[in-house]
């Protein structure tokens, strides 16, 4: 739904024949594609929400520290990175609501850092293991990709 919007795209469609869904598509193919806002279902996104934060914390935490510290491995980041990183969320937390005291998501951050540190050791673990079959052995917790 998305194709040519900003520039000319074409799409094209492989159809099954035997399955009934593609079948329904070929056969109402206009219809569909004039009601198909009919069926997306509206969904509301509240940022910083507890659940958006527990899913999102974590992640933008890590981009960081992925990004400003690229020659450091997934688990030998120090203390004080792990603090940097959460001062630098906190930050940019406060200038989007100045008004309110954000401890939550401090909270939620330090979480963040003990959890890290505490599991220290299984990331290492993890970043030495090789492939079981005789697949390409790829270094997922290392910088050197």
């Amino acid at each position: 739904s998305r194709v040519g919007r900003e520039f000319p795209g074409l799409v094209y469609l492989t159809y099954n024949i035997n399955k009934s869904r593609d079948r329904s598509h070929y056969e109402y193919f206009r219809s569909m594609h004039e009601g198909l806002y009919r069926y997306v279902e509206p969904t509301s996104v509240t940022p910083f929400s507890a659940g958006a934060r527990k899913k999102g914390l974590p992640g933008l935490f890590f981009a960081y520290l992925r990004h400003f510290y690229p020659e450091i491995e997934a688990n030998k980041f120090l203390e004080s990175h792990l603090n940097e990183a959460r001062d630098w969320i906190m930050e940019e937390v406060n200038v989007m609501f100045p008004n309110q005291e954000n401890i939550d998501i401090l909270q939620e951050l330090n979480t963040i850092n003990k959890k890290y540190l505490q599991t220290k050791d299984v990331i290492s673990m993890w970043g030495r293991m090789g492939p079981n079959d005789n697949s390409k052995k790829i270094f997922i917790m290392s910088s050197d990709l």
